[in-house]
């Protein structure tokens, strides 16, 4: 029966992945997977991490299942993380998740089972895995604009102009912070007019909360968040601890939702748990036990977000150090707004024909539609990036 599977696309990021690592030269540089890589180009443990890991493996006496719902001393202390002083234990709904693509898929088959009418609309550009789950619960999904490429932030006038028509019961689809793939967030003032927008019309958000961290600060990231809990009656978020903990391969994420009463939340636990159940029967302890171990031990808290600090710190130093080479080696302010942006990624705003040349010509390795992982350079790289782009800029026809 397999002879009738199609060939699939294969994924461009395991993709570019894969043409790094098979290319033999000494100075390529990787700018595609969305890993954090410090000074040295490690993606290195923290030490907060570490020191919770020894903790856990001394104190662990069983393996047994942890259940469906997962760590509720984990899933808590997420949603005080994500939700701050808007979090109401008793009109929260969370459940623990492989990860945030796992968080993304359970919401969206629940709003399948709750509303089969509801269509999803996301933002363009959007995350490269944002409309493959989607399609695969098969949901009704629409775009909405989000990113002016001219000048490299939020085309809030179209993102809003196109929110005041989505119909009640729709669900609007929102990156919390450190936007994927551009880097241009939402201000203070943005999220307000959105949250006021989705109180009229009646349609609910979803967000992805992904980076938590890793643009402001650990409270400043989730304003935006906090203030749609604050004045809507519902809304959604998929959370992962893969970024600000650094804690990738462990799988570690939660599924949350705000309910519109107290009423409501034991049914929807419980739905979420039945939709669990059957697509992974139950999360992995071994990442949430280790982030729970941080939260809830003040010095290791403390340890951890002085390592969130640095990472942060060093995203935002090789911004501004990138725009500022890049405004030298091409003589123009066309890339200035890398250090108004925020998070991982930004657009570059090159061609697919210019990124095959960084390739080619300069050993250098991004996505084919000029996102970059900014946390991939290291701060002797920069000025060769730089010089790589104005010469294949200069050299398009």
């Amino acid at each position: 029966m397999f002879e009738r599977l199609k060939e699939p696309r294969p994924d461009v990021v395991m993709q570019v992945t894969e043409d790094f690592r098979t290319d033999t030269r000494t100075d390529k540089i990787d700018l595609s997977v969305g890993v954090y890589k410090d000074a040295s180009n490690k993606s290195a443990i923290f030490k907060s991490v570490l020191a919770a890991e020894k903790q856990l493996l001394d104190t662990q006496t069983s393996k047994a299942y942890v259940g469906t719902l997962g760590n509720k001393a984990f899933s808590d202390l997420m949603a005080e993380l994500l939700l701050g002083r808007a979090f109401c234990a008793k009109q929260t709904a969370v459940v623990q998740t492989p990860g945030g693509v796992s968080a993304l898929r359970l919401l969206i088959e629940l709003v399948a089972v709750a509303n089969p009418d509801a269509k999803i609309w996301v933002p363009t550009p959007t995350w490269g895995n944002h409309l493959p789950i989607i399609q695969q619960v098969d949901v009704q999904c629409f775009e909405y604009p989000y990113y002016d490429s001219s000048t490299g932030s939020v085309d809030f006038v179209a993102m809003r102009d196109t929110l005041i028509n989505i119909p009640k019961g729709d669900i609007v689809l929102l990156q919390g912070c450190c936007h994927n793939p551009t880097g241009a967030d939402l201000s203070t003032c943005q999220w307000d007019e959105i949250s006021e927008i989705l109180l009229a019309t009646g349609a609910i958000p979803l967000v992805d909360m992904a980076y938590q961290g890793l643009s402001r600060g650990l409270d400043e990231d989730a304003e935006g968040l906090r203030i749609l809990a604050q004045k809507l009656p519902e809304l959604m978020v998929a959370m992962t601890c893969s970024k600000n903990f650094a804690i990738y391969r462990e799988r570690a994420g939660v599924a949350l939702i705000q309910c519109k009463d107290a009423d409501m939340r034991p049914r929807i636990l419980g739905s979420m748990a039945q939709l669990a159940q059957a697509n992974y029967g139950m999360p992995p302890d071994h990442g949430a036990s280790v982030v729970q171990n941080i939260l809830s031990n003040s010095d290791l808290k403390q340890q951890w977000l002085a390592e969130l600090a640095e990472m942060r710190l060093r995203i935002n130093d090789i911004r501004g150090a990138l725009a500022q080479a890049l405004r030298v080696e091409t003589n123009s302010d066309r890339f200035d707004f890398l250090k108004t942006q925020c998070g991982l990624f930004s657009l570059l705003g090159l061609t697919p024909e210019q990124v095959g040349a960084l390739r080619d010509k300069h050993a250098i390795f991004m996505m084919g539609n000029g996102r970059c992982n900014i946390a991939g350079l290291r701060s002797e790289d920069v000025t060769k990036f730089a010089r790589a782009i104005a010469d294949v800029v200069r050299s398009a026809p």
